[in-house]
C-alpha cells in the first residue's frame, strides 16, 4: 500500500514539473521584440494615412496647371506648366492663391479671356421697303463693361416695375451667370441705391433740358 501511495506521488510530481517547464523556458527578450515591431508597425500605418491625406489635400484643381519643384522641402515651389512662372507653395503660409491670381493673367493659358476684346454682335435694325419690313444688320464691336450692365439692370427694374429683390431670385442668378459669367449681381440694397442715383441723374437732365421753357401739364381726375 506504502509503494502504491510512494509511485502516485512520484508521478504527480513529474505532471506538475512537466507542465511548468515551459513557463520557465519562456525568452522574455522575445516579448519584447515581439511587442516593439508591432508598435513599429501600427507607427507606419499612422505615418501611410497621413501621407494619404497630404496627397488627397494636394489633389487641388490648380494641381492640374502647376507642377511642384524639387527643392528644399521647407520652403517648396510649384511651377506653372503654361510660362514656366514658379510661385511658393506652403500651405500653411502661401496656400493656392497666388497661383490661382496667376493663372488668370497666365498669357500662355490656353483659357484665359482678354477683358479688353470685344466680341462682333449683329444689331438687327428693320428697313421699309417696296416687300414691306426687312430686317437689316449691322456689324458692332461690343465689349463687356460692368457698369453698363448695371445700369441696364436699374433700368428693367424701373420699367418693368419689379420689386428689388428680385435679383436675389436663384432663376435670375442662373440666367445671368449663363448669360455673362464675370457679371457679379449686385445686391437688393445696391440695385436700390443705383436707382436713387439714375432718378437725380435724370431729374438734373430734364431741368436742363427745359431751362428757359415753358411747361403746362393737364391732368384728368
Amino acid at each position: 500500500m506504502e509503494n502504491l501511495q510512494n509511485q502516485n506521488a512520484s508521478s504527480i510530481g513529474t505532471f506538475l514539473t512537466s507542465t511548468n517547464a515551459p513557463a520557465s523556458n519562456t525568452n522574455p527578450t522575445s516579448t519584447t521584440a515581439v511587442s516593439t515591431m508591432e508598435n513599429k508597425c501600427k507607427q507606419l500605418k499612422v505615418l501611410a494615412s497621413r501621407k494619404r491625406n497630404v496627397d488627397d489635400k494636394k489633389k487641388s484643381q490648380i494641381w492640374d496647371h502647376f507642377t511642384k519643384l524639387d527643392g528644399d522641402p521647407t520652403t517648396p515651389r510649384a511651377e506653372c506648366n503654361y510660362c514656366g512662372k514658379d510661385y511658393a507653395c506652403r500651405t500653411i503660409i502661401n496656400g493656392t492663391s497666388n497661383m490661382w491670381s496667376h493663372l488668370k493673367v497666365c498669357k500662355k493659358f490656353p483659357f484665359v479671356v482678354d477683358k479688353k476684346q470685344k466680341n462682333l454682335v449683329l444689331e438687327p435694325n428693320k428697313v421699309g421697303g417696296e416687300l414691306g419690313d426687312q430686317s437689316v444688320g449691322t456689324l458692332k464691336a461690343i465689349g463687356y463693361d460692368y457698369d453698363e450692365c448695371r445700369k441696364a439692370l436699374v433700368k428693367m427694374v424701373i420699367i418693368d416695375e419689379l420689386p428689388f429683390n428680385f435679383m436675389e431670385g436663384k432663376g435670375f442668378r442662373l440666367f445671368s451667370k449663363t448669360l455673362q459669367p464675370r457679371f457679379d449681381i449686385p445686391s437688393r440694397f445696391t440695385v436700390m441705391r443705383d436707382c436713387l442715383k439714375l432718378y437725380v441723374e435724370e431729374k438734373e437732365r430734364l431741368k436742363r433740358a427745359l431751362k428757359g421753357q415753358r411747361l403746362c401739364l393737364t391732368t384728368d381726375t
